[in-house]
């Protein structure tokens, strides 16, 4: 999320990417290339993280808000990528914004579950 050693200013890398899904095609061609530890690092990474976040913010709402919760989905990752953005520290993804939200929604599904019991 925040790596520090890389300055991509310097780099032939983006420091914004607004196309959704040309990151993860990449990874996905390093998938087929047998580089699975780039692909979970960088793919099923950015998922995971972000399930204990879903978990974490739908269980302290008193009030379940719709509203509230689809800001909360999509305002942490764009925080983070715009964070990583001003301070250099990484590449402000679209990618990185839809496979964080997809975390942040398994993560409800999982509250969801336990909570009902199912």
């Amino acid at each position: 999320m925040f790596i520090r050693g890389i300055n991509y200013q310097d780099t032939a890398y983006l420091t914004v990417n607004f196309v959704p899904f040309v990151t993860m095609k990449r990874y996905m061609s390093l998938l087929a290339n047998g580089q699975y530890k780039t692909f979970a690092i960088n793919i099923i990474g950015n998922i995971v993280v972000f399930i204990p976040v879903g978990f974490f913010v739908i269980s302290r709402m008193i009030k379940k808000r719709i509203i509230i919760l689809i800001v909360m989905t999509l305002g942490i990752p764009l925080i983070i990528e715009m964070i990583q953005y001003l301070f250099s520290v990484g590449i402000m993804d679209i990618d990185d914004v839809i496979l964080n939200v997809l975390g942040i929604l398994i993560g409800y599904g999982v509250f969801y579950g336990v909570s009902h019991g199912k």
